[in-house]
């Protein structure tokens, strides 16, 4: 059965309590909002060298970005084609070669389908549909970008447009923090916001707050309907 969209709501109402508390919601929210977002990976410093990884489950979509032998970077899907089980676990690494551990399915650096044990072997195994699935990656201030849709536009100009002379600049890179929460992701983007003065928002889940030649980007990852979790990367002026 498809779930029906959320009804919209006048700007100047507060959310239904159960918009903060329905699964069902967050279900709708993942299609909705989050299914063609753009949204960070992680540091582009973090892929440098060639097999280096990150994987990353944002808004319960699982996928990972990797350094291929040319130094090129490729996001995908963390679904092996053959059973859709998952190929990484989330966090960062290095391989050679991605396999399956599930059923062995390999993959090289550029997401292309290699080789399988016998008893799973495709009988047309260069067929496009046993590669990765790739997805939209962007890199922009020293930050790789996803987006679920692979025909997803570029997300430079908004993000210049959001934060202008108040974006990040890769060079004075000092370290990052994630905090885990239990409460939906709504109410830390509406406290986060309250705050008000030196905080500015790109949709839908990137907040910046700058002050006293510190600035600190808020990235919001809905976990669950009732799990959030920040990861807030700090950036200090002169050193």
């Amino acid at each position: 059965m498809k779930l029906a969209e959320p009804p919209s709501l006048p700007s100047d109402e507060p959310l239904p309590a159960d918009w903060y508390t329905s699964p069902d919601i967050y279900a709708r929210e993942r299609r909705a909002i989050f299914a063609d977002a753009w949204q960070i990976l992680g540091r582009l410093d973090q892929l440098e060298e060639s097999g280096r990884y990150l994987c990353v489950n944002l808004a319960g979509a699982s996928v990972f970005a990797i350094c291929d032998g040319d130094g090129a970077i490729g996001a995908f899907r963390n679904i092996c084609r053959h059973q859709k089980l998952p190929l990484l676990e989330n966090g960062g690494g290095q391989c050679e070669r991605l396999r399956c551990r599930y059923h062995g399915w390999t993959y090289d650096l550029t997401g292309a389908f290699i080789t399988a044990p016998p008893p799973s072997m495709p009988k047309d195994a260069e067929a496009p549909e046993h590669h990765l699935t790739r997805i939209a990656h962007a890199v922009w201030r020293g930050l790789v970008f996803v987006n679920p849709d692979p025909d997803g536009v570029a997300p430079e100009a908004m993000l210049n447009e959001a934060f202008g002379a108040a974006a990040p600049d890769p060079r004075e890179f000092a370290g990052e923090i994630a905090l885990d929460l239990d409460c939906n992701w709504k109410l830390v983007m509406e406290q986060s916001l309250a705050r008000g003065a030196g905080m500015l928002m790109a949709w839908p889940s990137l907040l910046v707050e700058r002050a006293h030649g510190k600035m600190v980007l808020h990235q919001i990852v809905p976990r669950s309907f009732q799990r959030t979790r920040i990861v807030s990367r700090l950036y200090l002026a002169d050193g």
